[in-house]
């Protein structure tokens, strides 16, 4: 197909392999080569998914003239290099979470793709997840009033990324792996407000290793506008994993499970001639919003228009992050805007060993 647009993988591991299959059921897309420095995951994954072009260099990758976009999914500290390099080849860019590891890097990333006309793609899954849009779309009804809190609990028991609990690699636990998720989501929810002020407790329970990293994460936002949003975030949990919503409004509540259903109560009703909706559960990776996302950033690309999740937003979670490990570190909440300075990755703001 003419219009068919390449795709470039770089990482073959576990959201790799997830956005392949996103690829792979999308109509005008192609996924023509990946990348990998582990020889035996890349000779898998290509043979699972039909890539004839591997790579156990990146740069090969990016070089490749019929490849439009990339999708970088590597370790957590490759991301703004990796995101600068496709960029200044001339490639759209969807860029796993986080953006990078700190301020710095996140100004440069963004720069360079609005200079180079790149649209640079943030994931954000929870976005695109029909419980959670059905939820949204709810709220922008005016069904459940004035949104004053807002809850967003993801909990497991161990990560999927190999990298995890490299604190050089990963930059943070699990805030950054997981709590990213429950920061954007209430943003969105709250319109991406700004956020005036974060605090936060962080810790390590199950997890006896020696990352210096923690295993459970607690972080309160406050909204410029008003409302706040309480985000819990862990590894720690001895059970089935967990990704549940709480929206609380003047006028209603809705419960979202994103591994079961939706309930929402409304004293007014939305228009729609119920004040009760109930979503049993899908099943599928389409269930988490992945494909949903996908379409939407390739969408965006073919007709020039900037992403619902973006550059933009990655820095804003990544500053919220930052102000959240100074929150643990020094028990106070940290007013934002929050910019520190000589930080390599997040986690250096809560503990230095």
């Amino acid at each position: 197909m003419k219009d068919t647009l390449g795709i470039g993988l770089i990482g073959a591991g576990w959201v790799a392999s997830v956005r392949a299959e996103c690829f792979q059921r999308l109509p005008g897309v192609e996924l023509r080569g990946v990348a990998d420095i582990d020889q035996d995951r890349l000779r898998h994954f290509a043979n699972r998914y039909g890539v004839a072009d591997c790579h156990l260099d990146w740069h090969e990758l990016i070089s490749r003239d019929d490849i439009s976009v990339v999708n970088i999914a590597a370790p957590n500290y490759l991301h703004a290099e990796m995101t600068m390099a496709s960029a200044q080849a001339g490639k759209h860019i969807i860029c796993e979470k986080p953006l990078c590891l700190n301020l710095e890097e996140a100004d440069l990333v963004i720069d360079t793709c609005h200079r180079q006309g790149i649209k640079l793609c943030y994931t954000e899954r929870l976005c695109f997840a029909p419980k959670f849009v059905r939820a949204k779309e709810l709220v922008d009804a005016g069904g459940v009033g004035e949104i004053y809190n807002i809850r967003y609990s993801k909990k497991g028991g161990e990560p999927t990324a190999i990298s995890a609990w490299n604190k050089e690699q990963a930059g943070g636990g699990a805030l950054v792996d997981i709590g990213c998720h429950g920061i954007e989501f209430c943003r969105w929810v709250m319109d991406k407000q700004p956020v005036r002020s974060v605090y936060a407790q962080l810790d390590t329970h199950r997890h006896d290793n020696d990352s210096g990293l923690e295993d459970d994460a607690i972080v309160i936002m406050e909204f410029g506008h008003g409302g706040t949003a309480l985000i819990e975030s862990s590894f720690a949990l001895r059970g089935p994993s967990q990704s549940r919503a709480e929206i609380f409004g003047t006028e209603g509540v809705i419960y979202a499970d994103l591994l079961g259903g939706l309930q929402c109560f409304t004293e007014k009703g939305t228009g729609r001639g119920s004040e009760e909706w109930l979503f049993s559960s899908y099943k599928s990776i389409w269930e988490q919003g992945y494909p949903q996302e996908i379409a939407h950033f390739i969408e965006c690309i073919r007709k020039d228009v900037e992403p619902r999740e973006c550059g933009e937003d990655g820095r804003a979670v990544l500053e919220i992050m930052l102000a959240a490990y100074r929150s643990a570190a020094t028990g106070q909440k940290v007013a934002l805007p929050f910019r520190p300075k000589g930080i390599t990755r997040p986690v250096d703001l809560w503990c230095q060993t």
